[in-house]
């Protein structure tokens, strides 16, 4: 059992200014959330009032300088509008939150400060300047990716392949690949080992290889952030890198579609076969053929589904995904090997979250999500001089690796400045081989073209055992984690953790 206790409160005066001055929220680490703050007329009885595409509504006050600032909010979009007197003055519509960036929102005088004229400017759209003023809350350095952006670029389907277009990040070296068969990335060339998965706040990094984690269906993600550097000691665990993934939630509108990519072999090209270059052996099986790779076949199809909208409106909304990747195909192996490999995998998804909201204040998020890598196939002694397969050899073994997750946040707005949350989460993974077709009283035998011919008479002596190694079938992981935290804009930050992995 680990536990970590972390108190960082901002005491001195100057740290209280800069934070007036500046009027926009500190990004915290394990951030899913974001801000709204800006500069209005000073004049008596105004408020602020947002409301989300979730149905969240906070009402905030206006200080005596002009200033407000609604931090801790979701990513989304956002109208925000100011109120005098309890009616309409100005509104902007369309504000769209990054995770962990806040947004500025500031009313002019233009629409009069009285109740007698006052005016709703609705549709206008909130844009950032062309060059975005330097953001001096935070010392991190992470790029975000959004869902739109996810939808338009060409990459292949996975959050390592979006967390490639940060700064410093590249293609983890030597083929170096998650539990569920995904390239790994590494950032500033740290090890591929060394970071860090988080969905919806709650760590998802493999506990038992370090290798990857859970991640979300590629069109569930609302947005996602790596990190590559300067993030804070929350994150913890990670010398590396961090995918902090935010999943899609349901809106006051019912959404729901599907999508299937196919990917066949009659599309690819054909790899080169490999051939002897100097010498031969003292017994080759198909004169210098070595490989005959360019008879390996493999088509992938992904399949998606997702549908998300209002249970209550207002109060209570869904959002539910799954994603299913099929590979299939055939992999020859060397004259070495002296067999072919015709395999069956699959990559199942899903993703569901739970928006509730309790009061105007007081939020309930629970998410469930699962990632896993199914592998099975068979084996067949290959015929090199004909190319084709010859008989039945035995079966490979089945494999179930991944994990799935869930995890209930609850956020309370105990004053415009200061936020409770509180998180708890379990998380199981496993790394399970099931052998088929073992027979404990054969051997392994490689490499049986090696054999001397003077003592097998010159046929290699071979059997139908195909399990080289066997391993625990129920290598299990469980992690809990309870996260709670107190957040003051101004004033600092209390954070209690505990993080308890338990085999």
């Amino acid at each position: 059992m680990k536990l970590s206790k972390n108190i960082s409160l901002s005491q001195t005066c100057l740290a209280s200014v800069i934070g007036l001055l500046l009027a926009s929220s500190v990004a915290y680490g394990q951030s899913t959330t974001s801000s709204i703050f800006g500069q209005v007329p000073v004049q008596s009885g105004e408020k602020i009032v947002i409301r989300g595409t979730t149905g969240l509504t906070r009402t905030v006050n206006v200080n005596s300088q002009g200033r407000y600032n609604a931090p801790q909010l979701p990513v989304g979009t956002y109208s925000v509008a100011l109120m005098m007197g309890g009616k309409v003055v100005q509104t902007r519509d369309n504000v769209v939150l990054n995770v962990g960036a806040g947004a500025e929102v500031s009313f002019s005088a233009s629409a009069g400060a009285s109740e007698a004229n006052a005016t709703k400017l609705s549709a206008v759209q909130v844009t950032a300047n062309s060059a975005p003023p330097i953001d001096v809350s935070t010392v991190d350095s992470h790029t975000i990716i959004t869902a739109d952006q996810l939808a338009k670029l060409p990459l292949a389907r996975t959050a390592e392949a979006a967390a490639l277009l940060a700064p410093g990040a590249v293609m983890g070296a030597g083929g170096a690949s998650s539990t569920t068969g995904v390239p790994l990335v590494s950032f500033g060339g740290s090890s591929t080992t060394e970071n860090a998965y988080y969905i919806n706040g709650f760590n998802t990094t493999d506990p038992f290889n370090a290798a990857g984690g859970i991640t979300l269906p590629y069109g569930s993600i609302q947005q996602e952030e790596a990190y590559t550097g300067g993030y804070s000691a929350q994150y913890g665990r990670t010398d590396g890198g961090v995918i902090s993934m935010v999943g899609k939630s349901g809106t006051n509108e019912w959404h729901f579609g599907g999508q299937v990519n196919f990917a066949p072999q009659e599309w690819r090209s054909s790899p080169q076969d490999t051939y002897y270059e100097n010498g031969l052996p003292a017994n080759p099986v198909a004169g210098r053929l070595y490989d005959p790779r360019s008879k390996n076949t493999s088509w992938e199809s992904t399949y998606d589904l997702y549908v998300g909208g209002p249970l209550i409106k207002d109060k209570l909304f869904l959002f539910a995904s799954a994603e299913k990747s099929y590979q299939d195909g055939t992999t020859v192996n060397s004259v070495e090997a002296g067999n072919s490999d015709h395999y069956k995998n699959s990559t199942p998804k899903w993703y569901t979250k739970i928006n509730w909201n309790i009061t105007d204040n007081s939020v309930l998020e629970i998410t469930g999500a699962s990632d896993e890598l199914r592998t099975r196939g068979s084996l067949y002694n290959y015929d090199y001089s004909n190319n084709s397969d010859a008989s039945f050899k035995g079966f490979s073994n089945e494999t179930l690796q991944g994990g799935h997750m869930w995890s209930a946040k609850f956020t309370d707005y105990l004053t415009d400045s200061i936020t409770l949350n509180a998180m708890y989460g379990r998380m199981k993974t496993y790394n399970v081989t099931q052998p088929v077709g073992y027979n404990p009283d054969l051997a392994y035998l490689s490499g049986t073209i090696n054999q001397n011919p003077a003592l097998n008479g010159g046929t290699p002596i071979t059997n139908s055992q195909t399990i080289a190694e066997l391993q625990n079938p129920k290598n299990n992981f469980t992690t809990n984690n309870l996260r709670a935290s107190v957040t003051d804009v101004i004033g600092g930050e209390f954070n209690s953790e505990v993080h308890r992995p338990t085999r």
